[in-house]
């Protein structure tokens, strides 16, 4: 696999320690260990970097590459009206305002602090 400076590639595997799952799409920004491992950005819908992360080959599958990446979903269902919480920041909460289909898993958009924010539904959690 010939990996190269910002490529989107797929997570192979969860990385539960960064909230990020199975199938999520990241590009490429910094190329390390003489093309054996690599700075890996993960954004959201608004560009802001949520993650970077170093990953080694073995971890990420160049998105349309033959190596394909099976989707799992792990997120419960979002429906507008429902209060959720940040996985990085529990104090921070907010209610759905919409549920945005999308692959490799569904965006939703959130009311918190007073603006409409977009996350992945990995990195949400339903409210207690």
């Amino acid at each position: 696999m010939n990996i190269k400076l910002l490529d989107v590639v797929a997570l192979t595997g969860d990385l539960p320690e960064y909230n990020l799952r199975r199938g999520q799409i990241g590009t490429v920004v910094e190329i390390l260990a003489n093309g054996k491992a690599f700075e890996v950005e993960f954004s959201d819908l608004d560009g802001c970097t949520y993650e970077s992360v170093g990953l080694s080959s073995d971890q990420i599958a160049l998105e349309g590459s033959d190596r394909p990446v099976k989707i799992e979903e792990h997120s419960p269902e979002f429906s507008p009206g429902q209060i959720v919480t940040l996985k990085s920041d529990p104090s921070m909460k907010g209610a759905v305002v919409e549920v945005l289909p999308g692959q490799p898993e569904n965006r939703v958009k959130v009311f918190v602090g007073g603006t409409i924010e977009s996350y992945y539904t990995s990195q949400l959690e339903i409210e207690a």
